[in-house]
């Protein structure tokens, strides 16, 4: 009987588990730090896409509301679907992200959580469409600051793995 898998002619005893393992660990670091850079127009434009949500609301309760909201999403598809076919996949947060990204992916929740609240409360001072014009200006400045900080973070996993910008190739 012949076998159809290959034999690298590795014997076990050659087997070194924790190479093995940062072997694993570099393959699943890589699409978390090995990325094309993320274009300039993204952050204004997930910006206005929050912002849009906000300031719809300032339209509850008439018959165009259901519209505008529907203009937004398909905003919000083409937005992500134009930044998904430059990156093929978005990494999803999980337990093979690198411990640099979880943290990166923390203080994202953090500054998302910070916004929420003052968003909140503009909007409850001031109306829906004064939060919209704050929403625009959080999000747009705390997607820049997330980029950099990610972009650091990422930067630092990969000289941790000693990973190479060609490594993904």
């Amino acid at each position: 009987m012949v076998s159809g898998m290959e034999t690298t002619g590795a014997r076990p005893e050659d087997l070194d588990p924790a190479q093995q393992l940062r072997e694993l660990e570099r393959a699943e670091a890589l699409p978390y730090v090995v990325y094309p850079k993320t274009p300039g127009w993204y952050m204004p434009a997930m910006g206005l896409v929050l912002a849009g949500f906000v300031g719809a609301f300032s339209l509850a309760g008439k018959p165009v509301f259901p519209l505008v909201i529907a203009l937004v999403v398909v905003f919000e598809a083409l937005v992500l679907g134009l930044v998904k076919s430059r990156y093929g996949a978005f990494p999803s947060p999980g337990p093979s992200a690198p411990p640099e990204i979880r943290s990166a992916y923390k203080r994202c929740i953090v500054g998302l959580a910070i916004v929420a609240v003052v968003v909140a409360l503009v909007w409850w001072g001031a109306g829906p469409l004064v939060a919209a014009a704050v929403t625009f200006g959080l999000v747009t400045a705390g997607l820049a600051i997330y980029e950099s900080h990610y972009a650091g973070m990422a930067a630092l996993a990969r000289e941790r793995l000693g990973i190479q910008d060609g490594d993904a190739a």
